[in-house]
């Protein structure tokens, strides 16, 4: 599943180095992931890196 955080077509300002956001689904595909985190992960892709600049493995956390 895809879920798209933004779009920024003329990129990002030069001056950003860091990034929050969120993003909505469906409540089924939201038990799947606090189920099981470890199944999903968050991949930021930009131009340059069409493939994935970032790659971020969810996990439940310490709480």
């Amino acid at each position: 599943m895809v879920g798209p955080f933004f779009e920024a077509k003329g990129g990002l300002p030069a001056n950003v180095n860091g990034l929050a956001g969120s993003a909505t689904t469906s409540a089924a595909v939201a038990r799947r992931i606090w189920k099981n985190p470890r199944n999903w992960y968050a991949n930021l892709q930009n131009a340059k890196f069409p493939g994935g600049a970032v790659r971020g493995q969810l996990y439940r956390g310490d709480w």
